[in-house]
C-alpha cells in the first residue's frame, strides 16, 4: 500500500500520471523478489483507496485457506516436472519427485516427497514455489 498519496495531488494531472507510473517502475525494481505483490494508492485521511485495500485483503484472506486437493496438486507436479525437472548433484543426476501434497493453510504449507531432498538445486525449489504460487 502506497499511503498519503494525496501529497502528489499538488501536481497536474499528467504530471501526476507519470509520476505515479514511475514510482509503479521504481517498486518494481525495488521489490523484484515478489512481483506477485499488488501495489494499491491510498489517501486514508480523505478515505480514497480504503476500500480497495480492504476487497484486496478479503481476497488475500480466501487464498490463504484455500484447500488444494492432492490429485490436483499431484498432476500439477507431474505436468511441471515434465516440463522443467529438477536438476541435482553430480552424485544423484535426475533426482526424481514422487507425490505431494497440502497439509496446513493459513499460510499454505505443502509437503513433496522426492527421493533425496538435499539433492534438489534451490533454484528448481524456488522455481515450484512460484509455480505454486502462479497456477493456484
Amino acid at each position: 500500500m502506497v499511503n498519503k498519496w494525496d501529497l502528489s495531488q499538488q501536481k497536474t494531472d499528467m504530471e501526476l500520471d507519470m509520476f505515479r507510473t514511475r514510482y509503479l517502475a521504481y517498486l518494481q525494481r525495488e521489490f523484484a523478489f515478489c512481483p506477485w505483490a499488488m501495489t494499491v494508492f491510498a489517501t486514508a485521511s480523505e478515505g480514497k483507496g480504503v476500500k480497495e485495500i480492504l476487497d484486496h485483503a478479503i481476497g488475500i484472506f480466501a487464498e490463504r485457506h484455500k484447500r488444494i486437493s492432492t490429485g490436483e496438486f499431484n498432476r500439477f507436479l507431474t505436468r511441471t516436472c515434465l516440463e522443467h525437472a529438477p536438476r541435482g548433484s553430480r552424485k544423484i543426476h535426475n533426482p526424481r519427485v514422487y507425490y505431494g501434497s497440502q497439509v496446513a493453510v493459513d499460510p499454505p504449507k505443502f509437503v513433496i516427497n522426492v527421493n533425496k531432498s538435499e539433492s534438489i538445486h534451490f533454484s528448481w525449489k524456488r522455481f515450484l514455489m512460484n509455480q505454486i504460487r502462479e497456477v493456484f
